[in-house]
């Protein structure tokens, strides 16, 4: 008996160890002995993506002699790989100098790697494009089965305008804007199917069968694209997002590393060797920032709020923003219109895309702070609005129910056009999102009473213990469920979206304040990417000692938790709205300590004004 234990034990030892344990690198790479460029100028620009054959020949030493097992695209989509020393070889764009300087290196350490394609410039080659590989070089190549070709799309490795303002963005990840409107959801899946299929019949054409790898140019993609790349063919897809993958990853969304600047060894092996290099795993420095305060009528004057807005997150190192999506020119939580593209709103501005396209361009993750039941037009006609029993146990701020078909089916068309229409990384579900516990005495929460537990909630009865309990049980599902059918809508065109939810400070500190806001800690840890909690001491009336309070709030938020240590997000504010004036860098640096000593990993400060 003890020795069938025994055995039993080092199977599931092995099988972690094995499966679970395994990771993959896979690199991308472009051009060989090529430093330099000539632009439309005529002038000699550096080419950043050339590697030396010199350190090309280094990196494959390098495994080599490190114990690194270079893999066959085969190998990693059947998973025939253990430990975390695998490495997958990729080029993109087909360049002569991978026939002569890397298929070489290829046959003399017998490594694999796999070769993306631009099938268009095989007719048509851009002018600033060198040399290209043959089609009988790529044949040969094939043919020794140590080269796979991927396509790197037929015509789409480009960017075009992709919103009104005319900044542009991936024609694979975005709808264009084009005569003054944008693509409709038929012409966007129309172009995309016309591309990936021009492409599986040139590698049909050419190859004797199909590619199965589709390369995203920029590493961009929507939810759509890779529904359209399935339809086509395409069993597998690389990213660009600097990680590796485990072998828990789903093969549609693999990462690679990106290989620039004629990358040493030196560099290369902290590469793939440092942890925490992924945004998502790294500790995470967010500024929630007001669109209100960036806008402008005068496209001047935006540009240089814009400007402004990414010299200060660059000088202060924050890797990540919360943009707000929405208009509230009030300052009093009661949404009037939105900042993008939609049918569902009215619309103060079509400029998210636009902020959100600078931002990313210079390598900030933008994550759509997004407004719910507080936006005005949802609840213009009372009957579909929060009702409170005394009503003036009302929130702090007008609410329609989340009750209400309409309500649901207004905010889920609103965020997928959020997602259709923005380049983002992620949402931040604003802090509206909640009913305190003299609330929904809306005909539509009673409805729901009714139907879930059979008799009614009314006025009469809300006083006893069980009713409370059962209407505060429906409160708290319906609004994660309502949380979730937004997270649906933007999760069709945006797969990896990161979701963030804020959460109250005194709905982490108090057990009870479950009943005051129907909101659950435990429940957002387990639903959310990231849970942000609105670390506020000044609003919580701590302004004595706030460090004393943030560690407080930093022990109690971790109790037991430590597994989800990496989803707490502590939001700390900047400005004291009662006293009215800005928090000093001296007292927020002092709170950013005290709660890094206290274990917490990610920090977000709100608000970052540019106008400060």
């Amino acid at each position: 008996m003890k020795s069938l234990l025994l055995t039993f034990l080092f199977s599931v030892f092995l099988f972690f160890n094995t499966t679970y344990a395994a990771t993959v690198s896979i690199l991308c790479y472009h051009e060989v002995d090529n430093p330099y460029i000539t632009a439309i100028d005529g002038t000699q620009q550096e080419n950043i993506w050339s590697i030396s054959s010199k350190n090309l020949r280094a990196h494959f030493e390098f495994f080599r002699a490190n114990g690194y097992k270079v893999i066959s695209p085969t190998d990693y989509l059947n998973g025939n790989y253990s430990g975390d020393k695998n490495i997958v070889i990729s080029f993109d764009d087909g360049y002569e100098s991978f026939y002569t300087k890397v298929y070489p290196l290829l046959q003399e350490f017998n490594y694999h790697a796999i070769l993306a394609l631009h099938n268009e410039w095989f007719a048509y080659k851009p002018y600033d494009i060198g040399a290209l590989v043959t089609i009988d070089q790529l044949k040969e190549m094939v043919n020794s089965g140590l080269v796979e070709l991927a396509s790197h799309t037929f015509a789409s490795h480009k960017n075009r305008p992709t919103n009104s303002v005319g900044s542009v963005a991936s024609v694979v990840e975005n709808r264009l804007f084009i005569n003054n409107r944008y693509e409709t959801d038929a012409e966007y899946e129309t172009r995309l199917s016309n591309d990936f299929s021009s492409a599986q019949k040139f590698f049909l054409s050419n190859f004797g069968k199909k590619a199965r790898i589709i390369v995203w140019p920029y590493g961009r993609y929507s939810g759509k694209a890779m529904d359209v790349a399935l339809k086509n063919g395409f069993k597998l897809s690389f990213l660009l997002d600097d990680t590796k993958n485990t072998s828990a990853t789903d093969k549609l969304y693999s990462e690679r590393y990106i290989i620039y600047s004629d990358l040493n060894v030196n560099h290369l092996q902290k590469l793939i060797t440092t942890p925490n290099s992924y945004w998502r795993i790294a500790p995470i420095k967010m500024a929630q920032t007001d669109l209100d305060q960036i806008y402008s009528a005068d496209a001047k004057e935006l540009e240089s709020n814009i400007d402004i807005l990414i010299e200060n997150l660059k000088a202060n190192n924050y890797n990540v923003v919360a943009l707000q999506a929405f208009c509230d020119l009030n300052g009093d939580g009661i949404i009037q219109s939105v900042y993008f593209h939609t049918k569902h709103a009215p619309i103060k501005a079509d400029i998210f895309g636009h902020v959100a396209n600078r931002l990313s361009q210079n390598g900030i993750r933008v994550i759509a702070w997004m407004p719910t039941i507080s936006a005005a037009w949802l609840s213009e006609n009372p009957t579909e609005r929060v009702q409170a029993n005394p009503p003036d146990n009302l929130g702090w701020y007008r609410r329609a129910t989340p009750f209400s078909p309409l309500v649901e089916s207004n905010l889920s068309a609103l965020y997928e056009d959020l997602s259709k229409y923005s380049n983002i990384d992620g949402i931040l579900i604003q802090d509206d999102l909640y009913l305190n516990d003299f609330e929904d005495f809306s005909d539509y929460a009673k409805a729901a009473f009714k139907n879930k537990y059979g008799y009614e909630f009314n006025e009469n009865n809300f006083q006893d213990d069980q009713v409370r309990a059962n209407m505060l049980l429906l409160k708290t599902e319906r609004l994660d469920d309502l949380s979730n059918k937004l997270i649906e809508q933007v999760r069709k065109n945006r797969p990896n979206a990161v979701i963030m939810r804020n959460i109250y400070a005194e709905a982490v500190l108090n057990k009870q304040a479950k009943d005051w806001y129907a909101q659950d800690y435990q429940e957002y840890l387990k639903n959310y990417d990231y849970v942000v909690i609105m670390a506020y001491p000044y609003m919580e009336n701590q302004e004595k000692n706030p460090t004393a309070w943030l560690a407080s709030l930093a022990k109690v938020a971790e109790t037991d938790n430590s597994l989800f240590k990496d989803k707490l997000i502590f939001k700390l504010q900047k400005y004291d709205w009662k006293g009215q004036q800005w928090i000093s860098e001296t007292d927020i640096n002092k709170q950013i300590s005290t709660l890094k000593q206290n274990g917490v990993k990610h920090i977000a400060v709100y608000p970052e004004n540019i106008n400060r």
